[in-house]
């Protein structure tokens, strides 16, 4: 393991020290907590270095004199960086790497779009396995993205959102689960808020909101108490893919929806690709009762509720 790493034509100096990693770069000096100069650490900087990522720091990103992670991009502009390696990625560990949540656009329309995962909280960022870092540099525009040009794609919900009666998302999952506990289908099993061992490092657990088990398959639901878009999209794949959960289930067949009060274009477009999934719009009367209706794919849920 190296204790220092240097490259003059950066101005770029990185050394170990105690707590983390010291970056130097164009008169300033920053303190990444906890991270090492390991073989896969040094991996990132020469994939980031080489396609031109050279700027380690951006105005104000750190804001002090120490941060969590060590940044990427093309200059020092402010907010600008491309991807870090950063606190998710559990340091000195490196489990992942996190690219920019303004480059989803981008990693969609070059055929990046579900071969890894979006963070489900915090900053809603792209986690990329670290091995996965060069194959996707060598794949995203980065002039287009340098210049700022990001893809054209609408954004905007399919329809108004209609006014909220659930508070929390747990209420909505407390009247779905009566709902199903009263169908008139053939006896299955209801669990909530099971947990599952991630399949990686990007997440301790997966943790679906409701499960219907029956004989021949098993349906995952989750929740949104708003809208969903890709980002809630690839959560459910996520669960729909967690190994523990299929075994636990297997040989039954796994599909999943998710149901939120609207979604827009992405998430439509994104379901339309995987036929095991299916969207479906939930409306809360005045008088309480709940209504399902399925927008994109099969009635996978729908089903349980019909009288």
């Amino acid at each position: 393991m190296n204790n220092a790493y240097e490259r003059p034509e950066f101005d770029l100096s990185l050394r170990e020290v105690p707590g983390g990693v010291q970056v130097t770069q164009h008169g300033r000096t920053y303190l990444a907590r906890r991270w090492r100069l390991t073989p896969q650490v040094l991996g990132v900087v020469e994939s980031a270095l080489s396609h031109g990522l050279t700027a380690l720091w951006q105005q104000g990103h750190p804001g002090g004199d120490d941060s969590h992670h060590i940044s990427f991009a093309f200059d020092h502009r402010p907010a600008s960086w491309v991807f870090v390696i950063g606190g998710e990625a559990r340091p000195p560990a490196l489990r992942c790497v996190t690219f920019n949540k303004r480059l989803k656009e981008y990693f969609k329309v070059n055929g990046l779009g579900y071969l890894w995962q979006w963070e489900t909280d915090g900053g809603k960022n792209i986690l990329v396995r670290p091995e996965d870092l060069a194959p996707v540099l060598s794949v995203l525009p980065l002039d287009d993205i340098r210049e700022g040009r990001l893809p054209v794609v609408d954004r905007k919900p399919t329809r108004p959102g209609s006014d909220q009666y659930y508070r929390h998302e747990k209420d909505l999952e407390s009247e779905l689960h009566r709902r199903l506990a009263g169908s008139p289908q053939p006896p299955f099993d209801i669990q909530r808020q099971r947990s599952f061992p991630s399949n990686d490092s990007f997440d301790p657990i997966s943790r679906p909101d409701v499960l219907v088990v029956e004989a021949d398959a098993v349906l995952i639901v989750e929740l949104k108490l708003h809208s969903g878009g890709e980002v809630e999209f690839s959560q459910l794949l996520r669960y729909m893919n967690n190994r523990a959960l299929q075994q636990e289930f297997a040989p039954r067949a796994t599909h999943g929806v998710l149901v939120a009060d609207r979604f827009d274009q992405a998430a439509r477009d994104a379901a339309s690709h995987h036929p095991d999934t299916s969207l479906a719009e939930y409306l809360q009367h005045p008088d309480g009762r709940l209504e399902i209706r399925t927008v994109v794919g099969k009635d996978h849920l729908t089903v349980y509720l019909k009288a």
